[in-house]
């Protein structure tokens, strides 16, 4: 792990607790513009006696925030995920149809 500085003033989380992904949505300091539309593909919530726990599946797709155009991010993380088998091909089916499913509704 690298230590990285959070270089965002104001986000706003969203999470469906069953979801296998999570919607992030950030603006400026003053919030007058949205900088960008940020999903984050992680695991659904599990009851844990203290809190939740989720898990990070290390890709994410980051879009613009006239929604016209997207990027993945992380993409070298998610290759070595695979590599070390810690994202197996079916967790990636399903959280990828689980996703396209939602956002073509």
């Amino acid at each position: 792990m690298v230590p990285r500085k959070w270089r965002t003033a104001v986000t706003l989380r969203l999470k469906s607790p069953s979801a296998m992904w999570s919607l992030w949505v950030f603006w400026d300091e003053g919030m007058s513009s949205l900088k960008a539309w940020y999903i984050n593909i992680d695991a659904p919530f599990k009851r844990m006696r203290l809190g939740f726990d989720t898990w990070d599946m290390f890709l994410d797709i980051v879009v613009a925030p006239d929604r016209k155009s997207w990027r993945y991010k992380d993409e070298d993380e998610f290759a070595d995920a695979i590599s070390a088998g810690i994202c197996t091909p079916r967790k990636r089916r399903k959280s990828g149809r689980l996703l396209s499913r939602r956002w073509r509704s």
